[in-house]
C-alpha cells in the first residue's frame, strides 16, 4: 500500500468578491483515483491551480506526505511529487514531442541529455507515441496533445497527478487508451484527481467522486452514491439522472 497522503484543509481562493474555492477540505490517501465533478464555474480548475500553486491560497492549509506545501512555490510542489495537466494543453508547439517531454525533467532535476532522453523514450514507449518523437507538437491531433501533456506529467514520476479534462475533444478510441494508461499508472502506486465532464469516464475510473458547487464541496463518496445523491442531481444535473 502506498503511503501517499494529500490533506487539504479549509482551502479558499477568492477573486475579489468571487469565492471560487470556499472552505474545501478533502484528502487523497494511497493510490486513489478521485473524480472531481461540478457545474461550469464551480471551482474545479481553480482548486487544482491553488493546490499546485498557480494561484496563491486566500486561506487554508495543504499538507503532502506530512509536509506543509501551501507556502512553497509551484516548482517545489512539482519536485515534491505533484504534477498536473491542463484543460487546454500547454505544450511547446514549435518543439518536437521528445523535446517537450524532456523540458519538465530538465527544469526540475537537471541531468545529462542521455538521462533525459532515456526517460523520454520510456514515457513515449508507455504511451505508444514513439513514432511521433521528432514530430513538431503543433502537428499533433487534439488527442495526441492530451497524451503529450500526460507524458510531460509522467516524466517527473509524480505520486499524484491532477488531470484537468483529459477526455475533452478526444476520439472515443483514444479515450479508451487513456483509461488504460491511467489504470496502469495507478497500479504503480500513483494517485489521480481527475476533473471531467465526461460522466461515464468519472464513474468508470474513480474509486471516489467529489462534487463542487459554487466553490464548496457538497458531496464526496462512492461513485454510485454520488450518481444518486439528490444534492448532486439538483446542483449539477438539474432534474436529469446521471
Amino acid at each position: 500500500m502506498s503511503d501517499i497522503e494529500l490533506e487539504v484543509k479549509g482551502l479558499k481562493k477568492f477573486f475579489g468578491g468571487v469565492k471560487a474555492v470556499n472552505e474545501v477540505s478533502f484528502s487523497i490517501t494511497g493510490n486513489e483515483i478521485v473524480g472531481l465533478i461540478g457545474p461550469n464555474g464551480s471551482g474545479k480548475t481553480t482548486l487544482i491551480n491553488t493546490i499546485m500553486g498557480f494561484h496563491s491560497a486566500s486561506g487554508g492549509i495543504i499538507h503532502f506526505n506530512g509536509k506543509r506545501i501551501d507556502n512553497i512555490p509551484t516548482h517545489m510542489r512539482a519536485k515534491s511529487g505533484l504534477a498536473r495537466t491542463f484543460q487546454v494543453p500547454r505544450i511547446f508547439k514549435r518543439m518536437s514531442v521528445v523535446e517537450n517531454l524532456m523540458v519538465p525533467l530538465l527544469t526540475c532535476t537537471g541531468g545529462t541529455f542521455s538521462t533525459l532522453r532515456r526517460r523520454a523514450d520510456e514515457v513515449m514507449e508507455f504511451l505508444t507515441i514513439n513514432h511521433l518523437a521528432n514530430e513538431n507538437a503543433q502537428n499533433l491531433s487534439g488527442g495526441q496533445q492530451k497524451l503529450l501533456e500526460m507524458g510531460r506529467a509522467l516524466m517527473l514520476n509524480p505520486e499524484i497527478i491532477f488531470l484537468d479534462e483529459p477526455f475533452a475533444g478526444v476520439h472515443p478510441e483514444l479515450q479508451s487508451q487513456i483509461y488504460d494508461y491511467i489504470n496502469e499508472v495507478n497500479t504503480d502506486n500513483k494517485a489521480f484527481l481527475i476533473v471531467s465532464h465526461n460522466m461515464d469516464s468519472i464513474f468508470t475510473l474513480s474509486h471516489r467522486t467529489m462534487v463542487l458547487n459554487e466553490g464548496r464541496k457538497i458531496a464526496d463518496g462512492d461513485p454510485e452514491e454520488i450518481r444518486n445523491d439528490d444534492r448532486v442531481i439538483e446542483a449539477y444535473l438539474g432534474d436529469e439522472e446521471v
